[in-house]
């Protein structure tokens, strides 16, 4: 497991780096933290376009709760969690959507808080996941049933 980076600073990472996906099926990633302190807690909330993607399902980490995700009445594109004292490098969560948008599209972190162990808060930075959401591939055929003057019947 990675230690902390120089500096203090925790970075929000995702895996894969970035995603391509047929329209209409799934895909999941993890959103990954690496660098804070041990016994480091916080918030973390989740962006994406909900245009494009339609959130699924989430499985969190070790220590990790889920303090609002679409559905339920809460905000569609948004999904915020909270981690709990532990380990300065962990999975925060494993989030699965569905492509439902043809719009090129990203994940990102829209707010994070991270305080070590004595309350002290840790700087976090991050990156955002891109998503290309692929259309499926026009498919025609040309039914024939006679090739004219070749006496052929198919």
């Amino acid at each position: 497991q990675p230690g902390p980076n120089p500096g203090g600073t925790a970075r929000i990472s995702f895996a894969p780096s970035a995603v391509q996906v047929q329209m209409n099926l799934p895909f999941t990633t993890e959103a990954i933290l690496e660098g804070g302190p041990e016994g480091s807690s916080g918030q973390i909330s989740l962006q994406y376009d909900a245009a494009a993607l339609r959130f699924t399902g989430i499985a969190p980490g070790p220590g990790v709760e889920i303090v609002s995700s679409p559905g339920g009445g809460q905000e569609a594109g948004r999904i915020t969690l909270r981690l709990n004292p532990g380990a300065g490098s962990r999975r925060i969560a494993g989030v699965t959507f569905q492509a439902v948008g043809a719009n090129p599209s990203a994940i990102g972190v829209s707010a994070v808080r991270l305080a070590g162990p004595q309350g002290i808060e840790v700087p976090v930075t991050f990156g955002s996941l891109p998503v290309v959401v692929l259309q499926p591939r026009a498919s025609w055929h040309v039914g024939l049933t006679e090739l004219p003057g070749w006496g052929l019947k198919i």
